[in-house]
């Protein structure tokens, strides 16, 4: 191993590098979830549509108690964000 002391500049490029390396796992994981996140909105979303068309197709009328319950207890288990 080499005993060479490490200069004041090196030992701070040292802990730079380590901060971008630390920063970069956590981006890696936030677009993780953020992916997630897009697949239940996406699954979501495509489910409630399917449901709407059925029940035009079957000229039924939809039970809007269920589908705000339904649509609040989805929403609480994503994270919030805003549309623009």
């Amino acid at each position: 191993m080499n005993n060479r002391k490490w200069t004041e500049e090196e030992k701070q490029h040292a802990r730079q590098m380590r901060y971008k390396a630390d920063e970069i796992r956590r981006l890696e994981e936030k677009i993780k979830q953020l992916e997630s996140e897009r697949t239940l909105f996406r699954t979501h979303a495509t489910d409630r549509f399917k449901w709407w068309i059925k029940l035009l197709h079957d000229g039924q009328d939809p039970s809007l108690a269920w589908l705000v319950e339904h649509d609040a207890r989805f929403l609480q288990s994503v994270s919030y964000f805003s549309w623009w």
